[in-house]
């Protein structure tokens, strides 16, 4: 499946690269039973876009899969997890994805980032990737950190929010930043416009 503005019926699209690492770091941890069973509770017309067969329910880094799918699915992970283990599922899932950005295809535009000041200003580039609607910006804190807001983000969950916060710690400290700290201070899901991260470290 090609990029493309909007999916079927104009649903949000989630890019493959954005979800799979988490997905096989579930596998890995819970078992593929587990994930398995939790995409088969999907309803019907959104579990086509799984293959329940395959560990990792055939999702593809190139493709582009309907976000209510993956909400759905996530939703189902979610329930099936203590709160703490959620936490869990939020923090490592972050992990995963970024690990798989910094080693897999879009290392060399990860690469183009090497510094907080110029992740900033490309940092929009990155999120297209991974989702086909929604703006992200950065503007610069004193003395050292960013305000990044998220707008129009159609493909918005609690999950793939906490993702988002979690890969900014990750993020920055592979841009050399020491002492990361991340607060989210607006979220769509709290009756808020846009989501909104103060991102500091230690200059």
């Amino acid at each position: 499946m090609g990029f493309t503005s909007e999916g079927p019926s104009g649903l949000a699209q989630i890019k493959g690269a954005g979800i799979q690492p988490f997905l096989a770091w579930y596998s890995a941890r819970y078992g593929a039973g587990k994930l398995a069973s939790a995409a088969a509770a999907i309803p019907p017309g959104l579990r086509a876009s799984f293959d329940l067969q395959d560990a990792h329910l055939g999702v593809l880094t190139s493709s582009w899969y309907p976000a209510p799918a993956i909400h759905a699915l996530l939703d189902n992970m979610a329930a099936a997890v203590s709160p703490e283990e959620r936490g869990e599922l939020a923090r490592e899932g972050a992990r995963a994805i970024m690990d798989a950005t910094l080693k897999g295809v879009y290392r060399w535009l990860f690469e183009t980032m090497m510094t907080p000041e110029r992740y900033g200003r490309n940092a929009q580039s990155l999120f297209r990737r991974y989702y086909d609607a929604g703006t992200m910006t950065k503007t610069p804190l004193q003395p050292a950190g960013h305000l990044s807001i998220v707008r129009d983000w159609r493909a918005h969950h609690p999950m793939l929010c906490d993702f988002l916060a979690h890969t900014a710690e990750y993020v920055y400290a592979a841009l050399g930043c020491r002492d990361v700290q991340v607060k989210r201070t607006a979220c769509v899901d709290r009756g808020a416009g846009e989501c909104r991260f103060e991102i500091t470290w230690r200059p």
